[in-house]
Formats: C-alpha cells, sequence, structure tokens
C-alpha cells in the first residue's frame, strides 16, 4: 500500500512554521488528503531521497543514493499516479562532482537521452507514455569526461515531478 508522511508535521521548519508551531493556514494542506478526487488532480513529486537521517537509518529500507556513475547505475522509482492527464512530467537528477564537458546518457524505462551535459542538476522533459504506474526504471552513466576529472560523478537525489497545472 502507498502512504503519505506525516509524522512530525508539526515540526516541519518552512517559512510559515516556526520550529514546533504551525500556523493555522499551514493546516489548510492536511484537507486535500481527505478527497481523492482533489488529491489526484493536484502536482505530485515522486523521489528517491538519499541516506535517511541517521535517527532513522535503522528502521527505513537501504538507500540506493549516492550511487557513482562510473560504471553506470539503476535505480527504481515508484510512480502511482496515471498520467496520462498530467500536463507535464520531468526527471530532475542532482549530481556531484560533474565539471564542464561531463556527458551522461539516461534512460528513463523506455525513452532514452544520449549526451545529456551533466551539470549539478538536470531536468529533463518525460514523454507520459514512457511513465509506467508502480515501478519506474532509471538508469545513468557517464559517457565522457571533461578535461581535468578527478573525483567520479555521483548521482544524490533523483525526483520526478508530475504537473497537473
Amino acid at each position: 500500500a502507498d502512504g503519505i508522511y506525516l509524522w512530525n508535521y508539526h515540526y516541519m521548519k518552512t517559512p510559515h512554521i516556526a520550529y514546533g508551531q504551525p500556523q493555522p493556514d499551514d493546516y489548510g494542506h492536511l484537507s486535500d488528503l481527505g478527497d481523492p478526487k482533489r488529491l489526484k488532480s493536484l502536482d505530485k513529486i515522486f523521489s528517491v531521497n538519499p541516506v535517511p537521517r541517521e535517527q532513522y537509518a535503522r528502521a527505513s529500507a537501504p538507500c540506493p543514493l549516492p550511487v557513482e556513475l562510473d560504471g553506470g547505475c539503476a535505480i527504481p522509482i515508484r510512480i502511482t499516479d496515471d498520467v496520462s492527464t498530467a500536463s507535464k512530467v520531468l526527471l530532475q537528477l542532482d549530481i556531484a562532482n560533474v565539471i564542464p564537458g561531463d556527458q551522461l546518457h539516461v534512460e528513463f524505462n523506455d525513452q532514452t537521452f544520449a549526451g545529456v551535459e551533466a551539470t549539478s542538476e538536470i531536468e529533463l522533459n518525460i514523454a507520459k507514455s514512457a511513465v509506467k504506474r508502480n515501478i519506474n526504471h532509471i538508469s545513468a552513466t557517464i559517457t565522457h569526461r571533461g578535461a581535468g576529472a578527478e573525483t567520479n560523478p555521483a548521482l544524490t537525489a533523483v525526483r520526478v515531478p508530475v504537473k497537473y497545472k
């Protein structure tokens, strides 16, 4: 079953929330969760996170990130939405240790992106038809290193924002 993580919601640090003290307007977002029809059409971000905070590491599944890209990597990501009505689906990759001239080969299921300029934050448009409802597969491989490369680039975060508006 899928779920929505709300543990310590009242301790989130945001511009509108002082530590441990949400403002009344901040609770308005929770009403969206009670209406499946409303939730269905809201923008979402599906993600693969790096290592969990130390205090949760024993209770969490092993995280696949960060992972070095010199030998390539394969990362599964679960997307539970039917994205056929979305206006846009993106693939966002955060990469450490890249230098000018680095290039990547990226795949999202059957959609291929060759010769992607490797920067610390990459954003690619995903065809809605490429997205499977459930487990999707992302692979990334460094195909060319820029002059003077000393450390291996590493994938540190993966996000798939799904926009409906």
